[in-house]
């Protein structure tokens, strides 16, 4: 289950993205992996119906995706900015391009996304392989400063950034709350050892591995 375990932790979401986008995928994978050559196997029917369902789980991020425009973006930073009294707005502001696009942290009960954006990311590198421009976004969200993207200098990466969210959203993704504007110290390393596994592949150009992902770790 996701780590953020009620629905508070997920803005009263239904579905959660690190379950959904990265855990059950990963789980797929290994379990075919296991039936195919481990101690389990080999089982190739039972392989094959963990790739089956693996690859229904591969895009399921498409689902989380949201989108908010530049000026849009901007008032709202500038909003939550002025309202909890936070330095660096103006390196906040000046990371906004055309837009600011995210994986909300959950899908509601008509199965949209909530614009909460999160650190969850770490567990999608850890375990699975997402496509260049998916880790490109994830790398941005990790240079970006809060409130724009999740890092807080001397501080670390937050778990969530609720900015762009509803003020009633925000309410619940405070420093006060364990899955709000908080740096833990797993995440952190999640992200670490997610990145080095990113590092390491072969498929990505070389402008996703050490411009983005590459800039990323050594920050």
């Amino acid at each position: 289950g996701t780590w953020r375990d009620s629905s508070e932790g997920l803005g009263g979401g239904r579905v959660p993205y690190d379950v959904n986008v990265a855990l059950v995928p990963a789980a797929l994978e290994a379990a075919a992996r296991l039936w195919e050559t481990g101690p389990v196997g080999p089982d190739p029917d039972r392989a094959a119906d963990a790739r089956t369902l693996a690859a229904a789980w591969a895009d399921t991020a498409r689902h989380f995706v949201v989108s908010v425009d530049g000026p849009t973006a901007r008032d709202q930073i500038a909003t939550f900015v002025a309202g909890h009294g936070l330095p660096n707005a103006g390196a906040s502001l000046t990371a906004v391009g055309d837009a600011v696009c995210f994986p909300g942290i959950a899908l509601d009960e008509a199965l949209q996304p909530i614009p909460v954006m999160h650190g969850d990311d770490s567990l999608a590198m850890l375990f699975t392989d997402p496509s260049a421009s998916a880790l490109d976004g994830m790398a941005q969200r990790l240079n970006d400063p809060y409130p724009t993207g999740l890092r807080v200098p001397g501080a670390g990466i937050v778990v969530a950034n609720p900015v762009f969210a509803s003020p009633t959203t925000q309410a619940m993704f405070t420093g006060g709350h364990y899955h709000g504007t908080v740096a833990w110290s797993w995440p952190h390393a999640a992200y670490a050892v997610g990145l080095a596994r990113q590092l390491a592949r072969t498929d990505l150009s070389l402008a996703t591995r050490a411009r983005q992902i590459g800039r990323a770790l050594n920050s």
